[in-house]
């Protein structure tokens, strides 16, 4: 039909018709190949025999475009985006419970003091992130003895292959104080900024509320302690929040700075690429001016994270011992923050986790609950995928322990059922959480966070892998 012009419409149709009636009048209802072939060519004349092939070119080219049409416009939202996939579920890549570091056999031997010194076995409250390819993974966690010890340091590692392998864990701080909830971010081109934060030195020291950690140590110990912690003066012996750069991919760290808020998993690099954003409670010397209460503080940075402007509060005073928060910026412009509190005040592992959304981060819808009758946190982190489905991570610390996760196809507003990612092998592990998830470059997910391994006694840095299906 190379040669022909496309008949309008009309015409076809009414050649169509003729086309049908002819047919009909030939006499015939007769099934089979042959007799189709001699009714079509005694009965239908050349230019009839165009028209319908013709017709059927143009039916099918027009059904091809409005299917094609139709599909491009279902791929699209509104607001531009591709549109979310839904009913997803998670699907575990190999086994959980993956080693990314793990101290018990091999501890990291630090001086406390004048030559005293003990070995770090204990691994905590990790972070992780990946570098702008999704090429490199960045994580650091708080390497001790126990839950709560003077020892504290921030020990960090990579991985360059995806998580199969990860470099031998090293201490890239450890100050006089106990620093503890590390939290990492990548920025590009090499620099990286790690958070933690740190209690008061007397808190340590016999009679101090930390105290009970001193029972395992040899009387050495304990006087080197109290000969590092008494050295201490003004607020180098104070409870502060940091900040630390690096911008050698890692290699050398500079000095802490001290910022307003605790972040238990560091700052978010928000859409523009160079702002940074970040949520906690007020803490330290560099906080004592913000208000206090229920009260989530917000700030941002402009500078790579070396000062902090104050951006905003989030009222949390509806939830019992709101603390641990977490603040992303979701592809659209708004923000979505989550934070950790207590369900019942009478157990301390009934933990809950909450939400809230605001169109510029500074006026804040009121938060609400994710699974009210759900028992979990520990704390919350929260992950905007690529393809828009934003992902929730946190700790269960009642049986069946473990890791889990819950998706949101509408930026945060209504959760989807819990996923398990991983279980403790016993019972009796509630010490556990904090985790923290990253897209890798060919979509799966990995999920970093402590817990003992198998049946450990102490606490190691684990990650299981996963994807959506």
């Amino acid at each position: 039909m190379t040669n022909k012009k496309r008949l309008p419409t009309a015409l076809i149709c009414l050649l169509l018709l003729i086309s049908v009636v002819l047919i009909s009048c030939a006499g015939g209802t007769d099934s089979g190949s042959s007799t189709t072939e001699k009714t079509t060519a005694e009965s239908t004349p050349e230019a009839t025999t165009d028209a319908t092939t013709e017709a059927t070119t143009v039916a099918t080219t027009e059904a091809t475009t409005e299917a094609t049409t139709e599909a491009t416009t279902v791929a699209t939202g509104s607001d531009g985006f591709p549109l979310i996939p839904t009913d997803l579920t998670a699907e575990v890549i190999g086994k959980g419970n993956q080693i990314l570091s793990r101290l018990v056999d091999d501890p990291i031997t630090v001086e406390i003091h004048d030559g005293v010194t003990i070995d770090l076995k204990y691994q905590g409250w990790p972070t992780i992130c990946t570098s702008a390819d999704g090429s490199v993974i960045y994580a650091v966690s708080s390497v001790r003895i126990a839950h709560v010890d003077i020892f504290g340091a921030i020990g960090f590692t990579k991985s360059t292959d995806g998580g199969k392998t990860w470099e031998p864990l090293r201490i890239i701080k450890d100050t006089p104080l106990d620093d503890r909830d590390s939290g990492i971010v990548d920025l590009g081109n090499g620099h990286l900024m790690v958070t933690w934060f740190t209690h008061d030195a007397v808190k340590y020291l016999d009679g101090g509320v930390y105290q009970a950690y001193r029972r395992n140590l040899t009387q050495e110990q304990r006087d080197a302690v109290d000969a590092r912690l008494g050295a201490l003066s003004g607020e180098a012996a104070l409870e502060g929040s940091y900040v630390m750069h690096s911008l050698d991919y890692g290699q050398t760290w500079g000095e802490p700075i001290a910022i307003p808020v605790t972040l238990p998993h560091g700052a978010t690099l928000m859409q523009d690429g160079k702002t940074l954003i970040c949520i906690g409670l007020k803490w330290g010397t560099a906080g004592a001016s913000l208000e206090g209460g229920k009260r989530m503080h917000i700030f941002k940075s402009e500078d790579g994270g070396y000062t902090w402007k104050f951006h905003g509060t989030l009222d949390t005073s509806g939830f019992s011992s709101p603390s641990e928060a977490h603040i992303i910026q979701l592809r659209d412009g708004s923000f979505l923050a989550a934070f950790r509190y207590v369900v019942d005040a009478g157990n301390s592992l009934a933990i809950g986790t909450a939400v809230a959304t605001s169109r510029n981060g500074t006026h804040w819808q009121a938060p609400v609950s994710v699974g009210a009758s759900d028992h979990n946190g520990a704390p919350p982190h929260l992950l905007e995928l690529s393809n828009g489905i934003v992902v929730l991570t946190y700790g269960h610390r009642l049986f069946p322990t473990g890791i889990r996760a819950r998706l949101s196809y509408d930026g945060g507003h209504t959760w989807e059922d819990e996923i398990e990612l991983s279980r403790s092998q016993t019972w009796e592990q509630t010490d556990l959480g904090y985790p923290s998830t990253v897209e890798l470059a060919d979509g799966t997910l990995l999920t970093a966070y402590y817990q003992p391994y198998g049946k450990d006694g102490q606490c190691s840095f684990l990650f299981v892998k996963w994807q959506l299906v």
